[in-house]
């Protein structure tokens, strides 16, 4: 239960901010601004899908789970379909999670090699063994608490970013929105159409990415879970839309300020049409002081490992609930059950490592391209 659920006893406030963390990588850091610099904020519409589905999370699936007593999302299943189904369901989350995470680890490792020097293999490693080590130790408990830290320290990397763009103009804020809004960057498209990303097809997609990611997926189902009643986990859940929305302000902020600064100072940059996805990490070499760069170096490597770090979580639960107890040791002994999910986590979590790296030296840039895009 202290590995899985952290004995139902944590506070709202570290899970709320967990929630965020985890459905935050180290690839929507970099790709998102990149995006509101080459085309729109359209990416906003998916906050106020999140806003619309909160109230259908705390109010119908929260309950229900809260009174199944479930250590899993997939335990339901069997007793509404059958094993087969449980067992289903829970497969296509630990592939999907284990392909998801090796990406995690790696795309932003590539835009960090750019920013610090090291090689790939060294930035994955980073990532991997050190999200895998405190994964192991201390469980849930440590991923929730560990991710709340990384929240606070990946928001005050991206608002100290946006703040020394705004310095360095002459116009400060005023002039990144004037720009923003005579571009079109901060706008997007009112459209009715599903051909393209416009606000009313990305709000449609956005509430049922926003049920599957808030309501049934096993990373937040896990955090759900660890709190004590079910006040406390409804708590979590608003407070994780409260977080996301002015979360979501700064990161697309990111990108107007810096289509705005390189308007300014046009002969600053360097980077190709082709290139521009990497935006991101060419400011923070070419342009911040080292003590700012480091400090959003720091904020990448948080939002990769508390992505890492909760899906490794939730995949050694899933495996050891539904497969391991319910198949082949249904009266496992909690110390014996606990020094399994321990030895899981760190063979997985090498695993993993080990799997971004060879993705990696095997040279698949469309797997990365396209899983970004994903992603």
């Amino acid at each position: 239960s202290e590995f899985f659920t952290s004995s139902k006893r944590m506070h709202w406030l570290p899970v709320s901010l967990s929630i965020v963390a985890s459905l935050f990588s180290g690839i929507s850091f970099i790709g998102q601004p990149s995006r509101v610099y080459r085309y729109d904020s359209v990416l906003f519409a998916y906050t106020f899908s999140v806003l619309l589905m909160t109230p259908v999370v705390m109010y119908v699936l929260i309950p229900f789970y809260r009174r199944l007593d479930v250590t899993t999302a997939y335990e339901y299943l069997e007793k509404r379909f059958s094993l087969n189904v449980r067992l289903l369901a829970s497969a296509l989350f630990i592939l999907k999670r284990l392909f998801w995470m090796a990406l995690v680890a790696l795309a932003p490792s590539l835009a960090l090699t750019t920013i610090t020097g090291l090689p790939v293999e060294y930035c994955i490693l980073i990532i991997g063994v050190v999200a895998t080590i405190y994964t192991g130790l201390g469980g849930m408990s440590a991923v929730i608490w560990t991710d709340a830290a990384q929240f606070v320290i990946l928001t005050l990397g991206q608002i100290l970013m946006i703040g020394l763009i705004a310095s360095k103009l002459d116009g400060g804020f005023g002039e990144i929105w004037e720009v923003g809004r005579e571009s079109g960057k901060v706008w997007m498209s009112m459209e009715l159409t599903f051909s393209d990303l416009t606000f009313w097809s990305m709000l449609i997609a956005g509430c049922v990415f926003a049920l599957s990611d808030l309501g049934v997926d096993q990373v937040t189902v896990q955090r759900i879970m660890s709190t004590p009643d079910l006040k406390t986990a409804q708590r979590s859940m608003i407070f994780n839309a409260i977080f996301k929305l002015p979360g979501m302000i700064v990161l697309l902020g990111i990108g107007v300020a810096l289509y705005a600064y390189y308007q300014a100072f046009p002969e600053k940059l360097t980077l190709g049409q082709d290139e521009i996805d990497q935006v991101v990490p060419f400011f923070v070499v070419t342009e911040l002081p080292a003590g700012v760069s480091g400090f959003v170096i720091a904020a990448i490597f948080a939002a990769a490992m508390s992505s890492f770090d909760s899906g490794l979580n939730c995949m050694v639960t899933a495996f050891t609930v539904d497969w391991y107890k319910r198949l082949w040791n249904q009266d496992i002994k909690d110390e014996v059950h606990l020094r399994l999910a321990k030895i899981l986590t760190y063979v997985l979590g090498a695993l993993i490592t080990l799997m971004a790296i060879v993705i990696y030296q095997a040279g698949v840039k469309s797997i990365i391209d396209k899983s970004n895009k994903y992603l």
